[in-house]
């Protein structure tokens, strides 16, 4: 999975929603131990119109845990200097 071609499907201001919404999530993740209650369901309408062939469900543990990962790894790729971006995903 090549990061940079899934950064060129999402405009900036798009780009922006999904920094604010992984940084929203991870403030109450911290502070609750839960998932935020909008920030959660837009991350998901986002995987879902980048990936419709891979359904993922709310109610699912490992679901939340995949798209919130996998946001997080894309924010954390738009916040890197572009001379240090890999453009693959890593796989442990």
């Amino acid at each position: 999975m090549n990061l940079d071609n899934i950064s060129l499907k999402f405009s900036e201001e798009k780009k922006k929603e999904i920094i604010d919404a992984v940084k929203t999530n991870r403030k109450s993740m911290d502070s609750t131990q839960k998932y935020h209650s909008n920030a959660l369901p837009f991350l998901f309408q986002e995987w879902h119109k980048l990936f419709p062939q891979q359904t993922q469900t709310l109610s699912c543990t490992g679901c939340r845990k995949a798209v919130t990962k996998f946001f997080t790894l894309l924010v954390e790729y738009w916040e890197k200097e572009p001379t240090t971006r890999t453009g693959a995903l890593s796989r442990p």
